[in-house]
């Protein structure tokens, strides 16, 4: 049974029209509550240029706080809507960043569902940002088992009912051989990494012994086992010939393992965006060139 919860003598099109304006009014009125603060935070930091606004963010976060308060929240809001007001073509180039998550593969599909028609597949870091997302593109291609190996510390990533989910971490090495011993997959995903570059510089234990010893165990394990293919993930922060940064180094050092490796593939995942969009064509270039030259090798 359907019940109408609009009111007597009003059409439904007429209340959804309402509750629009109604929206309406509440974003222009919150525009208006962003644009008050937003001269009166300039007005009592006497900040104008991008620089000094950067600045301000920096002082009223600094960095290591557990938590920002409802405060702190609004005046970061106030600075962001400065600061968009500071730079020309800031809210395209805003627009142009969120649309990237929008941006899809074609995918050759026929050959998937052949590759992984009843196949064990296993993903290392199934439970994080990329491996979560990884776990359902699989989960609705793969009809045989699939298996998520973490260390368990990430719940936010929505998990598949079809899936296994174990518990080890990459860096203990006989957990991780006698998992993929226990499991023999036909393919590996390995996607488990310390992905943030500002933690790296800090933690610098965990993320060369997370992305580059961690990543010789899950290959020597898969070999010893007989696993046909392993997919790694890595960045194109890797193809820079030089860098001082700790996670640009950990995953040169990755790719350095990967090439000494038993057969295997490169997946590079990298968000790239800029005004500088000229040098993407050549980003990609050598990353698809690096892709193949592992592939062939």
């Amino acid at each position: 049974m359907r019940v109408n919860a609009h009111k007597p003598g009003t059409s439904g099109a007429s209340g959804e029209a309402s509750t629009s304006r109604a929206d309406a009014t509440a974003q222009q009125e919150r525009s208006r509550y962003d644009a008050i603060r937003t001269g009166a935070f300039l007005w009592r930091y006497g900040v104008k240029t991008v620089s000094e606004i950067i600045a301000s963010m920096r002082a009223v976060a600094p960095p290591g706080e557990p938590r920002l308060d409802d405060d702190v929240l609004a005046e970061l809001r106030a600075l962001t809507q400065a600061l968009i007001a500071a730079r020309t073509g800031a809210a395209e180039e805003h627009a142009r960043f969120l649309a990237i998550a929008e941006r899809g593969l074609c995918l050759p599909e026929a050959g998937l569902a052949g590759r992984l028609r009843d196949a064990t597949v296993l993903v290392t870091g199934g439970t994080g940002c990329i491996g979560s997302t990884l776990m359902a593109q699989l989960a609705a291609r793969c009809s045989g088992r699939l298996v998520s190996v973490s260390r368990g510390v990430t719940g936010d990533w929505p998990r598949q009912p079809s899936a296994e989910y174990r518990y080890a971490d990459v860096r203990n090495r006989p957990a991780i051989e006698a998992l993929i011993a226990e499991i023999r997959p036909d393919l590996v995903f390995h996607v488990a990494a310390q992905r943030d570059p500002g933690l790296a510089e800090i933690e610098v234990h965990r993320t060369v012994s997370t992305n580059v010893l961690g990543t010789r165990t899950v290959l020597t394990a898969a070999a010893e086992a007989g696993v046909p293919q392993v997919v790694c993930a890595s960045t194109g922060k890797a193809l820079r010939p030089y860098s001082p940064d700790m996670y640009t180094a950990s995953w040169s050092m990755l790719d350095c393992t990967l090439r000494a490796a038993p057969p295997k593939a490169l997946m590079r995942s990298a968000a790239m965006a800029g005004r500088h969009s000229a040098s993407l064509g050549a980003d990609h270039r050598r990353i698809l060139e690096a892709i193949e030259d592992h592939a062939a090798g």
